[in-house]
């Protein structure tokens, strides 16, 4: 609700009408988030503007990611209208749509590396980093938080997890 309500109207405020969105999607596991964020834009009239990028550590989340297959529980609580739009039932999984899944671009990265993913102008307009940072000592997470940071657009958002 908060990117929809919140983070979407800002961003679009303070960009120009024709720049490209760009949103990556760090730590992104088998892509739940990433292909969610790739909805959203769809519903917002954004899809044919923007850009995401999904990165993860492990090359086994990002080959199940890439594969866009989900079980029930990956759909908990989703509304029966909304899988029929963006899922076909196969063989007792959940596809994702083609025109979803090809709008998120997976690659390899370790956020404790110096290495991060650019997009082409400038920074990410949004950064989502949730429940990665749990992972690293107080140290580490200072110096991803400031690689995100400085991997940002200016007005850029970066949202993390509580944890």
């Amino acid at each position: 609700m908060a990117l929809r309500q919140m983070v979407l109207p800002d961003l679009l405020h303070h960009r120009a009408r024709d720049a490209r969105l760009s949103v990556w999607s760090a730590g992104c596991a088998t892509g739940e988030e990433a292909y969610s964020l790739a909805i959203l834009l769809e519903q917002e009239g954004l899809a044919g503007c923007s850009d995401i990028v999904a990165t993860d550590i492990s090359a086994a989340a990002l080959k199940k990611a890439a594969r866009a297959s989900y079980e029930h529980w990956s759909l908990r609580g989703a509304k029966d209208e909304f899988t029929q739009t963006y899922f076909r039932a196969r063989s007792g999984k959940f596809h994702l749509a083609e025109r979803i899944r090809d709008r998120v671009s997976f690659s390899s990265a370790n956020l404790a590396s110096e290495s991060y993913p650019r997009p082409s102008q400038g920074g990410f307009d949004l950064i989502l980093c949730r429940n990665v940072l749990i992972y690293f000592g107080a140290q580490t997470i200072a110096a991803v938080a400031k690689r995100l940071f400085e991997s940002l657009a200016d007005g850029g958002w970066l949202v993390t997890a509580p944890s």
